[in-house]
């Protein structure tokens, strides 16, 4: 028994003198992306009664509105002329 009992002594104080010899690797550091900031808002779609929660970035919100202006100007452009036929006659 003393022959197993020094065995396993030996062995304990083997494998953290194992372990303190591997070397570690940091990993390597990865670059910090920032989430864009959303920001929110309650819109109420027409016909309805019950808000809808929006939440878009600065950047979408800015393209958001381009296009709205566009499409206001090409209405309010286009408004008295006549409707383009459609088909061939």
């Amino acid at each position: 028994m003393s022959r197993f009992a020094a065995v396993v002594c030996m062995m304990a104080l083997a494998v953290p003198a194992l372990a303190a010899e591997v070397p570690t690797r940091a990993a390597p550091a990865k670059p910090v992306t920032q989430k864009p900031k959303l920001s929110c808002t309650y819109e109420t779609p027409t016909g309805s009664h019950f808000p809808k929660k929006i939440c878009v970035t600065e950047e979408q919100r800015a393209e958001r509105r381009t296009a709205d202006q566009e499409a206001m100007r090409n209405t309010q452009n286009n408004r008295g002329a006549p409707a383009q036929p459609q088909g061939g006659r």
